[in-house]
């Protein structure tokens, strides 16, 4: 019965860490999405920028 066991704490710990990246998703897709946010990159196309290589 000892992988029983086994099993069941996985379950358990696994459960936990999935409970912790959701939060951890939430909490970052909320900084990501702030529209006050000044750092947004922008293209300008009317740079002459020569490929490299």
């Amino acid at each position: 019965m000892k992988n029983l066991e086994s099993l069941n704490e996985f379950e358990v710990m696994n459960e936990q860490e999935i409970k912790t990246i959701k939060g951890g998703l939430v909490a970052g897709s909320t900084v990501e999405s702030d529209s006050s946010d000044d750092d947004h990159a922008t293209t300008n196309p009317d740079d002459d920028l020569e490929p490299v290589g």
